[in-house]
């Protein structure tokens, strides 16, 4: 069984191993991150959306105090699903002081029968983005969670935790 996932993957990175082509932009920084702040919420009731414009998630909103400029760590996970059947598609993006990040750090995932799909392989279950912000100033801040439907199917998501590393 171990032999033929190594092949699998074998097979699903070989066109990016052997590529000269920039997988993306990469960006290296750094920063003293000491503290942290956080909301995990198990709820009563799944929370789900249909609007194609970006809402700010329900309980998904972290107050933090950056004690020295520079760049935070946002980490974000749900566990997603849909009940229609048909395939949906949502994005998650990232709002600082009401500030949304640039569309190319915009996550999107598809769901299909009720599971999330990263093409090539399918991710049962939890599925989250990270973040590293630009540079903040010293002081308080907010970080909030955005979400909309691509093409206005519901999807709903139950689990979720939001947790900002920060100076």
């Amino acid at each position: 069984m171990l032999l033929i996932g190594i092949l699998v993957l074998a097979v699903v990175l070989s066109p990016i191993i052997g590529s000269d082509k920039a997988l993306g932009q990469t960006t290296n920084t750094s920063g003293d991150i000491r503290k942290f702040d956080g909301v995990n919420v198990v709820p009563v009731e799944d929370l789900c959306i249909r609007s194609t414009e970006f809402e700010d998630m329900p309980e998904m909103t972290v107050s933090f105090r950056q004690s020295g400029g520079g760049p935070v760590i946002v980490l974000f996970q749900g566990r997603w699903f849909n009940n229609t059947g048909e395939p949906a598609q949502i994005r998650i993006r990232l709002a600082i002081d009401t500030v949304t990040n640039p569309d190319e750090k915009v996550a999107m995932w598809t769901l299909q029968n009720g599971s999330i799909f990263a093409l090539p392989l399918q991710i049962n279950g939890a599925s989250g983005m990270n973040w590293v912000t630009d540079s903040l100033t010293q002081g308080s801040h907010v970080a909030t969670i955005q979400w909309r439907s691509e093409r206005g199917q519901e999807i709903c998501v139950s689990r979720r935790t939001l947790i900002v590393l920060h100076s």
